[in-house]
């Protein structure tokens, strides 16, 4: 296969168990951050406002890993870092996800 252009390209690339998480996140993505478009960025599909990466997945061997650039202006306080990340080894994590604040918050403060 050549060269990875869209996001149901990549999707399609996957096996079955991260197949299905990962064609769960996208509409997650889209709805929890409606200002963002998402591409292929580095490989694996981000959701960007201009230039700046907002969210994306990348799959892995047993899991999909969902992150979320400039976490700290999340409300989550545990989370201090510039980047957070939480691995989804199957379909049923995402249920915790999509009740935390990570996706709840919707877009995060404007990006200067």
């Amino acid at each position: 296969m050549g060269k990875i252009v869209t996001i149901d390209e990549y999707i399609d690339t996957l096996s079955a168990p991260l197949r299905e998480t990962a064609t769960r996140m996208r509409p997650l993505l889209d709805e929890a951050f409606p200002n963002a478009t998402g591409k292929m960025w580095h490989g694996h599909p981000v959701w960007m406002r201009g230039k700046h990466p907002v969210a994306g997945f990348k799959a892995y061997i047993g899991s999909v890993t969902y992150m979320i650039w400039r976490g700290q202006e999340q409300s989550d306080e545990a989370v201090p870092r510039d980047m957070v990340s939480a691995k989804l080894h199957t379909i049923d994590d995402i249920g915790p996800l999509r009740a935390s604040n990570w996706l709840r918050a919707g877009e995060p403060a404007s990006v200067s």
